[in-house]
């Protein structure tokens, strides 16, 4: 369950990448979450993390890849308190070397670093041509990147285990906030739930045509699939 800051964070990326996003005073509340008033109705938001659970055998992989999604994300921070460049930076980390929660700190202030200490000439096509020296820096294996019209977007390199996220996965989201449904509408008119996708909380995960596209069973007056890093909305289909 996210708290009220990240849940705040998930409504404005939400109404940065919804074109129906309601207008009015927005107010904090519980079940649901939040409320928005104007001139016309109250519309009530109910937001929802989505966290796929490892299957047998996953578990280990999943935390290293989530490590490694912390790792980037912290140098990227790291490099932009520091005003460095806008880059395209890719990173590929060392399956054999293990890393643990201790090392995200250290790791991504020596990643910064070395990203800082590369000269990134402009180029007029996107690409990772110029090469980081990651010598001394545990479990990364290489570092390239780009400078290409202010253009900013830190990745952890391919390879992993990917996930797909199923149709019964979100239904299952959707049937366990439905059983509050006529409790969170005695406060509004409209409720939407929100399903909130945040990298570092499911690292290597795809989500297929046909679970986007799918009519799922909802009670829900809208049912939203919020993809907050980018952010992006799509709105799930109820089966009505």
């Amino acid at each position: 369950m996210p708290d009220k800051k990240k849940e705040r964070w998930y409504l404005e990326q939400l109404k940065a990448s919804w074109g129906d996003f309601p207008s009015g005073e927005v107010q904090e509340t519980e079940r649901p979450d939040f409320l928005i008033k104007n001139h016309l109705r109250t519309h009530g938001f109910e937001i929802t993390e989505f966290v796929k659970s490892p299957s047998t055998g996953e578990s280990h992989h999943q935390k290293s890849n989530a490590l490694r999604q912390q790792i980037v994300e912290r140098a990227l921070l790291n490099h932009r308190e520091q005003r460095g460049k806008r880059l395209l930076i890719d990173v590929e980390f060392d399956d054999d070397v293990r890393l643990r929660n201790a090392d995200v700190k250290p790791l991504a202030i020596q990643l910064a670093s070395a990203v800082a200490a590369r000269d990134f000439p402009e180029k007029d096509l996107p690409g990772w041509s110029e090469i980081v020296d990651v010598s001394g820096l545990k479990g990364i294996l290489a570092v390239c990147g780009d400078y290409w019209r202010g253009n900013e977007d830190w990745n952890v390199s391919g390879g992993g285990w990917v996930k797909e996220c199923t149709i019964s996965d979100l239904q299952d989201v959707i049937t366990k906030k439905a059983i509050r449904y006529s409790a969170y509408r005695t406060k509004c008119e409209t409720v939407a739930l929100v399903i909130a996708f945040e990298v570092s909380n499911n690292p290597s995960i795809e989500f297929p045509k046909q679970a986007l596209e799918h009519r799922y069973d909802s009670p829900f007056d809208q049912t939203l699939l919020l993809f907050a890093n980018t952010p992006q909305t799509v709105v799930l289909r109820n089966d009505v």
